[in-house]
């Protein structure tokens, strides 16, 4: 489904619907799913390692699920091979990413035995405003931003229910088409969820709790490229 047909299709149930802000619906839903479901990921590299140790989240930031550490030579480090760990903390706008030593001491650079961080984490999908704008996400997702869009709808706009014995139509809140895609819309979520953690081992080592052990991570080159973090 295009977000021209999800705009079609919303106005077909609610007609008084404007388009420009059906479209801000349709934003405001694939924004809602992708916080909860977590369903768009992707690499990032961390700029400037010899000159700083704290970076500033990117604007699309959702959760962390990873940070990764290279050696000059290209192999994987575990954090307790470099006796490195991280945090996040809020920042004035967005959260910036701190490292510190095992020691709890915050660093003000990286060590030299680190020679590259790439960091994986979920993020938000390109803003829709309108007609034109095109989905970041599967075809499978967006079936879950309908249902989020539709239960929103449902919720605030009123709809012709019956008629009444004078055939006037009877408008109001349609409660069982609420609950409807209020279900809907949970079930998709938790497809969503399913589907991307089936083989994905991206949440290990995503949150550093103390009573975690040390995971042995395979030895492998370094993986070039993802968005940079300045």
């Amino acid at each position: 489904m295009t977000v021209q047909q999800m705009i079609e299709s919303v106005q077909q149930i609610f007609p008084q619907g404007i388009e420009s802000q059906i479209a801000l619906e349709i934003d405001s839903a694939q924004k809602k799913f992708c916080r909860e479901a977590r369903c768009l990921r992707k690499l990032g590299s961390l700029s400037n390692i010899t000159s700083q140790a704290q970076w500033t989240v990117p604007s699309d930031f959702i959760h962390l699920y990873r940070v990764m550490f290279y050696s000059d030579t290209g192999q994987k480090k575990d954090k307790t091979d470099v006796s490195l760990d991280w945090t996040l903390q809020g920042g004035i706008v967005l959260p910036v990413l701190i490292f510190y030593s095992t020691g709890s001491a915050i660093l003000s650079t990286i060590p030299t035995s680190v020679s590259a961080i790439l960091v994986r984490y979920s993020y938000l999908p390109s803003d829709i405003r309108d007609r034109t704008d095109t989905f970041d996400l599967k075809e499978d997702y967006v079936e879950g931003v309908y249902a989020y869009v539709m239960e929103s709808m449902y919720s605030k706009f009123p709809v012709v229910l019956g008629m009444s014995r004078n055939q006037e139509p009877i408008s109001g809140i349609h409660t069982q088409m609420l609950q409807y895609w209020e279900r809907k819309a949970g079930k998709t979520r938790l497809l969503a969820k399913k589907m991307l953690n089936i083989g994905d081992d991206t949440e290990i080592d995503v949150v550093n709790y103390d009573h975690a052990g040390r995971i042995v991570l395979p030895e492998e080159h370094q993986v070039s490229g993802g968005t940079a973090w300045t």
